[in-house]
C-alpha cells in the first residue's frame, strides 16, 4: 500500500498517506490468557453483564446469536479436564446461559426439538469434580429448561435422576466431613 501511495503522489512530492495502517499490528501478550471469541473477551463480558443493564449491552455485541451459541458450546466441549480448562468451560457455559436468556426469542426457534447438547451437559455435570463448572452448567440448564422442548429432552435422557443425586451429594458436600 505504501508503494502504491508513492506511485499515486504527484512527481517529486511525498504522498499524503504516511503509514500502512492495514499491516500495523500491536501484540498484547497479557491478553493471551483471556478467552476471546467473536470479538468478545468472555470473562470481561460476563463481569460487565453483572452491572446494571449490562446484559443487554453485552448481548448487543453478539451479531449472530445462533452461531455464537453454537461456537460457545463447541468450545466448551473442547476444553480439557484440568483446573484451568474446567474454569474456561465454566465461562463458556455462563456465556451460553446469558445469551440464551437474553435472546430466547431467536434461540428457542433454533432448537424446536430441544437443545441437542443437553445430554452432554448432564454428562459434564455428572463427571466434573470442579464446583465452578458444575454451578455454571446448572445455571445453563436452569435457563434452558424454561422452554418446554429443552425440559422434555432433560427428562427423556434421565436428567431428573441425575439432578436428585446431585442435590444429595451437594448437600453432603456442604455438611463437610463427618
Amino acid at each position: 500500500i505504501l508503494d502504491r501511495a508513492w506511485e499515486l503522489a504527484p512527481h517529486g512530492e511525498q504522498p499524503r498517506f504516511a503509514w500502512n495502517h492495514e499491516e500495523f499490528r500491536v501484540g498484547f501478550p497479557s491478553l493471551k490468557q483471556h478467552i476471546f471469541l467473536d470479538g468478545l473477551y468472555l470473562r470481561q463480558a460476563l463481569q460487565a453483564a453483572k452491572t446494571n443493564k449490562g446484559n443487554q449491552e453485552v448481548v448487543e455485541l453478539v451479531r449472530e446469536p445462533k452461531e455464537f451459541f453454537a461456537r460457545l458450546y463447541r468450545r466448551m466441549l473442547e476444553c480439557g479436564s484440568g483446573q484451568k480448562e474446567e474454569g474456561d468451560a465454566a465461562v463458556y457455559a455462563d456465556m451460553m446461559a446469558l445469551i440464551y436468556a437474553e435472546r430466547r426469542d431467536i434461540l428457542a426457534d433454533a432448537f424446536p426439538e430441544g437443545f441437542y447438547g443437553i445430554e452432554s451437559l448432564l454428562n459434564t455435570l455428572a463427571k466434573t469434580p470442579h464446583p465452578g463448572l458444575r454451578d455454571s452448567v446448572l445455571r445453563l440448564l436452569e435457563t434452558l429448561i424454561q422452554d418446554k422442548s429443552h425440559a422434555s429432552v432433560l427428562v427423556s435422557v434421565g436428567g431428573l435422576q441425575l439432578l436428585v443425586k446431585l442435590a444429595a451429594s451437594v448437600h453432603l458436600e456442604r455438611l463437610g466431613p463427618a
